[in-house]
This record gives C-alpha cells, sequence and structure tokens, in this order.
C-alpha cells in the first residue's frame, strides 16, 4: 500500500507531496474522531468501549502508515539531491550509517573489509574494477535507499518512540524531546495491543480509558506528526 501511493506522488513536486499526505492523514484522523468520538464528548453515555477500541486502532495504523511514507520521502528528496547537485545533508548521513549498521556481513564486503570501511578509492563495482568516488558515494547511497524501504516496509514493532526512532531517525527525521508526546505514543501502543492481541473483550484491561483522556495523548501525537511534516519540508 506504501509504494503503490508513493508512485502516485511522483507527478507531485516535493513540498505538494508531504502536504497532501499531511493533510491526508490529518482528514483520516477526523473523520474517524467524528464517527467514533465525538458523540461521547458531551454525553453521559459510558458504553463507549467498543467505538474507543475501533478508534485507537484505527488511528494507531494511520499514523504508523503516515511516519513510514514521510521517512521514505524523506530519504527521495536527499537521493535526488545527491544525484542532481552531489549534494551530501543529515539524511544522505544518517540513511548510509543505516545501512552500514544493518548489513549482513556477506553484503558488507563491497564496502567493509576486517571491520573497516574500505577506501574510497578501492571500492569497486560488480564487474571487479575501481570506481571514482562519485560512482562509489552513489552506490551506496542508491543501496542504502533500498535497505531502508525494505526494513520500513516489513517493521511491524509498534509505534512507540523506540519504534518511531528505529522508521525516522535512520531518514533523518529527529523526535520531538517531550516526555508528554513520549507517553502519550508509549499509552497508546498500550492500549492498543491490549484491545487487538485478545478474543475476550475485558481480558488484560483493568481500567477504561476516558474519551477525554485518549483525545489528549492522540492531539499529542497530532503535535508530533505535525514536527515531522515540517523536519521533512526544511529538507527541500
Amino acid at each position: 500500500m506504501i509504494y503503490h501511493y508513493l508512485l502516485n506522488f511522483k507527478k507531485m513536486n516535493d513540498n505538494d507531496r508531504i502536504e497532501d499526505l499531511h493533510s491526508t492523514f490529518r482528514q483520516r484522523e477526523a473523520e474517524l474522531r467524528e464517527k467514533y468520538i465525538t458523540p461521547y464528548l458531551n454525553s453521559e453515555d459510558e458504553n463507549y468501549r467498543m467505538d474507543l477500541e475501533a478508534y485507537t486502532a484505527l488511528f494507531y495504523g494511520a499514523i504508523e502508515d503516515f511516519t513510514k511514507k514521510m521517512g521514505i520521502i524523506s530519504i527521495e528528496i536527499a537521493k535526488e539531491k545527491w544525484n542532481q547537485n552531489r549534494e551530501i545533508n543529515d539524511t544522505v548521513l544518517s540513511v548510509t550509517y543505516f545501512c552500514m549498521y544493518t548489513l549482513s556481513d556477506k553484503q558488507k564486503t563491497s564496502y567493509v573489509s576486517q571491520n573497516k570501511l574500505i577506501a574510497l578509492s578501492k571500492v569497486k563495482n560488480e564487474q571487479g574494477q575501481i570506481i571514482s568516488y562519485k560512482d562509489a558515494i552513489t552506490k551506496l547511497i542508491d543501496y542504502s535507499c533500498t535497505e531502508y524501504r525494505k526494513q520500513v516496509f516489513k517493521y511491524y514493532g509498534g509505534i512507540d518512540y523506540d519504534g518511531l526512532a528505529m522508521i525516522l531517525k535512520p531518514a533523518g527525521i529527529d523526535l520531538i524531546d517531550n516526555p508528554d508526546i513520549e507517553s502519550a505514543f508509549s499509552d497508546i501502543k498500550k492500549y492498543r495491543g491490549s484491545i487487538v492481541h485478545r478474543m475476550n473483550a475485558q481480558e488484560g484491561i483493568t481500567t477504561l480509558p476516558s474519551i477525554r483522556d485518549v483525545i489528549d495523548k492522540v492531539d499529542y501525537c497530532l503535535q508530533f506528526c505535525e514536527n515531522v511534516k515540517d523536519q521533512v519540508i526544511d529538507k527541500i
């Protein structure tokens, strides 16, 4: 789903792509909130468990999708800047570091020997020929971006700050240093996990969160996503 969505972005400029993605994400959350949450905000009805579960689970999926797509757009911008202007930025450095750190021993042979980086002057192509340093860097950036995409597509570790760091930091996107936001993601993940991985509706839940409490935490998450969007726009 992420792959096909990003293919449709190719005809848009970078700023429009990012704004469109963020707008789509915010619209999705607003629709979920209107359907599952708003009816209970000024109501004394306490039978909201099923709607709260639906809202939490669906929002969790939307925010995971959003952060993955933003990470991929970030590395695409960085890769394009290198290809067009030979510009090295923090995203290129982050994604290549990620790649070198996560490559298997077999994959590292093109760039690493005996746990040490091979000098750029000695990096070879598939035919065993030494290539220029620019071609060597291009090869590493291309490979790093491909590996990052693979990792993002298969990552299902959950959206708390540790999970977000695994998705966003390799793409040169920082996490807000805010304990309230970090706690909000942790609580949303915990509650979401308690409702989707059980058969008994009451199992594992001792106290049902209030509607207002969940909304407050989601608003922190939305603040985080706004910051992610702004960081990626700044990379253009």
